[in-house]
C-alpha cells in the first residue's frame, strides 16, 4: 500500500511540475496599443495596433511600458523608470540624436497556439501515464475469486 502511494505521488508531482513549466512557456508580459508613427519612418500616417513585449530595452526593467502618459497626439510607448519615449508603431526610441533602441514585438499569435497545442499534447501524454499508472495499481490490487 505504501508503495502505491508513493508512486501516485510521483506521478502527481511530475504533473505538477511539468504544468508549472508549461505555463510559464504561455504567459508573457505584453502591452497592446493603438497609435500613429511618430518616428522616422515610411508608414502612412495612421492608426497601427501593435503588440509589444512590455520590456525597456535601455535600462532593462520589465513590465514599465506605459501607454501615452505624456498624452502626445500620435500615441507613445513611455518607460515609467527611466523615461526614454518610444514610437507605439515602430518600437523605435525617441532620442533627439536618433534611436538607441527597439521594442521587442511580441510574437505572433501562431507562435503561441502551437505552444498551447505543444503543452497540451504534454499534458495529455502526462496525464495519460498518470492514470495508467493509477489502472496498472487498481488492478495490482484487485484479487479475483
Amino acid at each position: 500500500m505504501k508503495m502505491i502511494k508513493k508512486e501516485i505521488f510521483i506521478v502527481i508531482l511530475i504533473i505538477f511540475i511539468a504544468s508549472l513549466f508549461c505555463a510559464a512557456t504561455v504567459s508573457a508580459s505584453t502591452i497592446t496599443v493603438t497609435a500613429k508613427p511618430s518616428a522616422d519612418c515610411q508608414l502612412p500616417y495612421k492608426d497601427f495596433t501593435k503588440t509589444w513585449e512590455n520590456y525597456c530595452p535601455l535600462c532593462g526593467q520589465s513590465e514599465t511600458l506605459e501607454f501615452n502618459p505624456k498624452n502626445t497626439f500620435e500615441g507613445e510607448l513611455t518607460c515609467s523608470c527611466c523615461g526614454a519615449d518610444y514610437c507605439g508603431v515602430t518600437g523605435k526610441d525617441k532620442h533627439c540624436c536618433g534611436s538607441r533602441a527597439d521594442l521587442t514585438p511580441f510574437k505572433n499569435n501562431s507562435s503561441i497556439n502551437n505552444t498551447i497545442k505543444n503543452n497540451s499534447f504534454t499534458n495529455y501524454i502526462l496525464e495519460s501515464l498518470f492514470f495508467e499508472k493509477l489502472n496498472l495499481n487498481i488492478y495490482s490490487q484487485t484479487s479475483f475469486l
